[in-house]
């Protein structure tokens, strides 16, 4: 095989190097991007979730806040009454027993009524947070389960060294391109060397510098 040959094997090899390697580049881009589709739904549906709760406790808040409004103008009524009661200067027992009934029952059904309003509203809520970190952790894992599968190591078919494709550079791999043939190395003298450069792999690790290249 004259320098002509060789020069278009090594063009050609380089040629089909450079074809996969824009192969592997386009599948990583497009991995990439359907991950960044998926931490953007993820975001969305995580606000989206975050504005529905907050809306549900503002609700909430409001309920409890008209609760103690009618419970001040409650006991406002109720002030109100004993004050007529004592400027009549009502002294009779029963009469005294009567009112003091009607305050304990008023206060015992808005107390009720307040009590059983914050037991379902707190049991909701406590329902809804169980959904939430249910579907946090789901998520969660998907999301480290995705960044576990990005740290897969593979093997490079040029230095025939491992490698992690997102942490794949320009520079990282040092190969040589030629063929190793079974001769006498021109650096060293070792039983083999490649027609790339002439240099056995104790003599040079590579000759040619470039990205790591995949399966």
């Amino acid at each position: 095989m004259n320098s002509s040959d060789e020069e278009l094997d090594e063009v050609s090899t380089l040629s089909e190097q450079l074809n996969q390697s824009m192969l592997h580049s386009s599948a990583t881009i497009q991995e990439v991007l359907m991950q960044n589709n998926f931490l953007q739904d993820f975001s969305q549906r995580l606000l989206a979730r975050y504005n529905k709760e907050r809306q549900r406790c503002s609700q909430l808040e409001s309920a409890l806040n008209l609760a103690q409004v009618t419970l001040e103008r409650t006991q406002v009524l109720l002030q109100t009454s004993e004050a007529k009661v004592a400027a009549l200067r009502i002294s009779t027992k029963e009469f005294t027993e009567a009112i003091e009934a009607i305050e304990v029952c008023i206060l015992q059904r808005i107390e009720g009524q307040l009590a059983t309003a914050a037991k379902e509203k707190l049991g909701k809520l406590s329902e809804l947070g169980q959904k939430v970190a249910a579907e946090r952790e789901y998520y969660k894992t998907q999301f480290e389960g995705m960044m576990e599968s990005a740290m897969v190591t593979v093997r490079c078919r040029n230095c025939r060294k491992a490698f992690i494709p997102k942490t794949n550079s320009p520079s990282a791999c040092t190969y040589h391109p030629g063929k190793l043939h079974y001769y006498s190395c021109f650096g060293c003298g070792d039983d083999a060397y490649y027609t790339c450069c002439n240099r056995c792999t104790a003599c040079s690790p590579g000759c040619r510098t470039g990205s790591h290249f995949g399966p």
